[in-house]
């Protein structure tokens, strides 16, 4: 799959945990978003350690914004923000839609004005090269977050 494509899926994946989490009684809100944050966590690692840093080093892309390191890291605190709030406080609405506001207009930005860049100035082959790197980089990171024992129970069953 190419890079593009591998991000594109993370994003329609978090657009669907951003709509589960909205819809979610305050008793499960907790579990989704910790389980959104550490999703976004790792796109961000891979978008900062792998796909950026591809683009960046390509001739052509003198133009492309690349990277938004500071709407990351307000993405990122907003939804730092909203983890410190009782689940069930009326606060914790209105700061999950401003954090989810937040992505959301970042999404776009990338799908429909970064991205579309560099389609352009990639080739089929760089893409789809870059995006076996990052889905290498994602198992790596994937592995690295499991518990020990959860760590041996992949390694097994990857062996059965």
């Amino acid at each position: 799959m190419d890079a593009i494509s591998i991000l594109i899926i993370d994003h329609q994946e978090a657009k669907r945990a951003m709509a589960e989490l909205a819809k979610a009684p305050a008793a499960l809100r907790n579990e989704l978003l910790t389980a959104l944050m550490g999703a976004l966590e790792m796109h961000d690692v891979i978008e900062e350690q792998t796909f950026y840093p591809a683009v960046d080093a390509n001739p052509k892309a003198f133009g492309i914004s690349g990277m938004d390191k500071d709407a990351h890291k307000a993405i990122e605190q907003a939804f730092i923000h909203v983890s410190t709030l009782a689940s069930d406080a009326p606060e914790w609405s209105r700061a999950f839609a401003s954090a989810r506001g937040m992505l959301m207009k970042h999404i776009d930005d990338e799908e429909f004005k970064t991205f579309v860049r560099v389609r352009e100035i990639m080739s089929t082959e760089e893409l789809a090269e870059l995006g076996r790197r990052m889905e290498q980089q994602k198992d790596r990171l994937v592995y690295a977050a499991l518990t020990p024992s959860s760590r041996r129970h992949a390694v097994t069953s990857q062996g059965s």
